[in-house]
């Protein structure tokens, strides 16, 4: 009978391939914790945004309603009760 020999190559990935990638999964939660941390200082500080001026008075005018919208006028939407 005939001797038989069975080589096992590996599937293509090398031993060090599971720890570097999860360096690299470490590295990017780090990244991104450290970029909310940030955003959340900005914005406790007020440093995002528009800035407005101490003493500042919007006034908005809207003009009166012609009365052909459909409704009663007393919060039904038309709707007899």
């Amino acid at each position: 009978m005939a001797d038989t020999t069975i080589v096992n190559t590996p599937s293509g990935r090398a031993a060090g391939d599971a720890a570097d990638s999860a360096v690299g999964w470490v590295i990017a939660a780090i990244v991104l914790v450290a970029i909310i941390i940030g955003a959340v200082i900005l914005l406790r500080n007020n440093n995002v945004g528009t800035t407005t001026v101490p003493g500042t008075n919007i006034d908005v005018s809207l003009p009166a309603g012609t009365g052909t919208g459909g409704g009663t006028g007393d919060g039904t939407g038309g709707s007899a009760q």
